[in-house]
């Protein structure tokens, strides 16, 4: 079965897409290729193979999946959620534009729209597993453990993957976690499974609301302070309000972009994200996507963000 869902002008799904998935690391769960990409999306309880596919920028998507439990309307649905396809850049991408540091990546960023996660619950973990270490890091972490626990469901001739349910999670306990390279957060992950798994947290309930009402639901959780949350925030509820400040790998791309490569300070970071007004994390979060797909210029250097250990944040 297809479908066609139509994109912001000259939207790249690629781009948007390697942001956060490095294409030398998947499955995560999600497998890329040439023309799109591919994974099993949970709808409430059912899962389905879907693959999503661009012939270039700024053509429409088009969708391809295989249950016929599954409505079109909830495929359109979910894809449009996850590829924030619906998410209005047009403002902080005047602060891009406007800015001499920067404005050169305006046209390729422009093209750029946030990549979000299947489910919260998804985005939680994959937090968890992000503390403390590179997102590169994390990212080969989070294929171990996919590869590790979870079956893939062949479709159209390709393997495609899910998240490992609560469930799932849960049965593979706490050795089998740390075997993944887990280490201190194999507990963390244990526990959010065990409590999602007994109905003692719901997080999916979290959908379309904010930050603060993560906060007042998470808090209580050991592991999870304020650098997670705000990262789910962003990953998982879309909520652009805010950005991780502590997070190192900003710290370090801000400051080889505006203080002659000396690493700003998180209270540094405030400021520039507060210089921006409303925009200001969602600016970050593409100044962040840029950064990630190579465009603002390393000359040889390895890419600041997401590469060094994120030791700013504290959780408790």
């Amino acid at each position: 079965m297809t479908l066609s869902i139509e994109v912001p002008r000259a939207y790249d799904l690629l781009s948007s897409v390697h942001a956060w998935v490095y294409p030398d690391i998947q499955p995560v769960p999600e497998v890329t290729w040439s023309e799109g990409f591919g994974r099993v999306f949970t709808f409430n309880e059912i899962q389905a193979p879907v693959i999503v596919l661009q012939e270039s920028p700024g053509n429409k998507l088009r969708l391809q999946y295989d249950n016929v439990d599954v409505r079109a309307s909830s495929i359109r649905s979910k894809i449009r959620r996850v590829l924030s396809l619906d998410v209005d850049t047009s403002s902080a991408m005047k602060h891009i534009i406007e800015d001499p540091v920067v404005c050169s990546v305006g046209p390729a960023v422009e093209k750029i729209r946030p990549y979000c996660t299947d489910t919260i619950l998804e985005a939680l973990i994959k937090a968890i597993l992000q503390q403390q270490v590179s997102y590169r890091a994390a990212s080969i972490l989070t294929k171990r453990m996919i590869v590790g626990l979870v079956t893939p469901t062949e479709f159209k001739m390709r393997h495609l993957y899910s998240f490992p349910s609560a469930l799932t999670l849960v049965n593979a306990g706490r050795p089998r976690l740390s075997d993944f390279g887990f280490g201190f957060k194999t507990d963390y992950v244990y526990d959010v499974a065990s409590a999602a798994n007994t109905g003692m947290l719901n997080v999916e309930v979290l959908s379309g609301r904010t930050s603060a009402d993560a906060r007042e639901m998470l808090q209580s959780f050991r592991g999870i302070g304020n650098w997670t949350i705000d990262a789910l925030a962003i990953s998982g509820l879309g909520d652009f309000s805010v950005f991780p400040s502590g997070d190192l790998g900003m710290r370090n791309l801000l400051g080889r972009l505006y203080n002659k490569g000396i690493r700003v300070s998180q209270a540094q970071v405030v400021k520039k994200i507060e210089s921006w007004g409303t925009d200001g994390p969602l600016v970050l979060y593409l100044l962040m996507c840029a950064d990630v797909l190579g465009m603002l210029g390393q000359s040889g250097r390895p890419k600041t963000h997401k590469r060094e250990p994120l030791k700013a944040q504290s959780e408790s």
